[in-house]
């Protein structure tokens, strides 16, 4: 994955990817940060190591990502809301859920960077390798 701000690659930036399911809810994850060239990658067996327990997607009423997979991901790139959301969820969450020592750092940086760009548009290119499922990056204008 790539995100760009006005079209130039965005490091530091985090995104949303959405992995549709059969279920009421499709399953999203955040990731990030981006590197300095705007890019991540985000490995099958990672993004199955944080859906958590079948527990915790039942609690959410989420599909899971691979058994109720419906064959769309969708990634965008998270605007100052979307990050200020994460921050709050970061906050309330952080003594249950597994966050990596940098995130509130990383999520402020990201915060920052997106403050300097204003007004921007970030955009999001998706590659998916071995895989037969439609992706799409989203675009959003902040």
């Amino acid at each position: 994955m790539r995100v760009f701000a006005d079209d130039r690659p965005a490091p530091g930036m985090f995104v949303c990817v959405t992995i549709r399911t059969t279920r009421r809810n499709d399953y999203g994850l955040g990731i990030g940060p981006t590197d300095e060239h705007g890019e991540l990658v985000l490995l099958r067996s990672e993004l199955l190591c944080q859906a958590g327990s079948p527990a915790a997607l039942r609690a959410l009423r989420c599909g899971h990502p691979e058994r109720d997979f419906a064959g769309e991901i969708v990634v965008r790139p998270l605007d100052r809301a979307a990050l200020e959301r994460a921050d709050t969820a970061y906050r309330h969450y952080r003594q249950t859920a597994l966050y990596s020592p940098e995130y509130a750092a990383q999520l402020q940086q990201a915060r920052a960077l997106l403050e300097a760009w204003l007004p921007c548009t970030l955009r999001s290119e998706v590659r998916l390798s071995a895989c037969s499922a439609l992706a799409r990056g989203e675009t959003t204008r902040v």
